[in-house]
C-alpha cells in the first residue's frame, strides 16, 4: 500500500465517525463538542448578535409599539463567556452590551 492510499483510508474514517457521531447526538451537540479543538467557534460569546438584536429593536421601536414593548419586557440571554451569562430585557442589557443609546422610555 502507498502512503496516499493510506492517508486516503484514515480520513474516510475520520469523516465516517464524524457523520456518524453528528447524526446519533445532533450536529449542534457535534460542534460544540468539536469546536474548542478546531480554534474557537461555536458555543462561546453571542454578545455581536445580542448587541444588534437590541438595536434593530430600540430603531424600529421608535416607530412601532410591538417593537417598543419587546425592547422594554422581552428578555435576551447574553453569554459573555463560558463563566457569565445574563438574561435581561434589552434596555437594561444596552450598557453592558455596548449597544448605542436608545430613545424609547420604558415602565419602570
Amino acid at each position: 500500500m502507498t502512503i496516499g492510499t493510506l492517508v486516503v483510508i484514515v480520513l474516510a474514517i475520520i469523516v465516517l465517525v464524524v457523520l456518524a457521531l453528528g447524526f446519533t447526538t445532533g450536529w449542534n451537540s457535534l460542534w460544540s463538542k468539536i469546536s474548542p479543538y478546531l480554534g474557537g467557534g461555536g458555543g462561546g460569546s453571542n454578545v455581536a448578535s445580542a448587541k444588534q438584536a437590541c438595536e434593530i429593536l430600540c430603531d424600529s421601536g421608535q416607530v412601532d409599539a410591538g417593537s417598543k414593548e419587546e425592547y422594554c419586557t422581552s428578555k435576551k440571554t447574553v453569554i459573555f463567556n463560558k463563566d457569565k451569562t445574563v438574561s435581561d430585557t434589552c434596555a437594561k442589557l444596552a450598557a453592558q452590551i455596548g449597544a448605542k443609546a436608545c430613545n424609547i422610555k420604558c415602565a419602570p
